[in-house]
């Protein structure tokens, strides 16, 4: 039940991260304001694309909760029980190495992980200051 809820609130923050793109998002990282701290707040595509996998392979450890045919002590042939039982015991090394690529493809989360700390890192080193003109601009903090 708690991964389930995890899951859930992992892929709402996915959907609400890629719905507070600015308008004109594609034009504004190929322009020379790619690399400003305003712009690296937002979520990049490979960011994106590695956490949805991460979270595809991690479907199986809760589809439990809505199937009637299994219950959630079943070992799955797609879960991280049966790829930790493959890597360590498989009857031979293509399924020990199955098991270990599905390990490492759960890994993939650490994508989030890295892109909270980016973004913490970047909240708190660069401020926006008003110059002399009264414009605004970034300047670390």
């Amino acid at each position: 039940v708690i991964s389930a809820i995890v899951w859930v609130a992992l892929f709402l923050e996915l959907v609400m991260e890629i719905s507070v793109r600015p308008k004109g998002y594609w034009a504004l990282i190929e322009s020379d304001k790619a690399y400003l701290p305003s712009t690296v707040r937002y979520l990049s595509n490979f960011h994106l694309i590695a956490e949805m996998i991460s979270l595809i392979f991690f479907v199986p450890e809760f589809m439990c909760l809505f199937s009637n045919s299994h219950s959630c002590g079943d070992t799955y042939a797609f879960s991280v029980a049966n790829a930790c039982l493959m890597s360590l015991y498989g009857p031979d090394r293509l399924h020990a190495f199955y098991g270990t690529a599905f390990l490492c493809m759960l890994r993939l989360r650490i994508f989030g992980l890295v892109r909270h700390w980016t973004k913490m890192w970047i909240n708190n080193t660069f401020v926006k200051v008003r110059g002399d003109n009264g414009e605004w601009r970034v300047q670390r903090g």
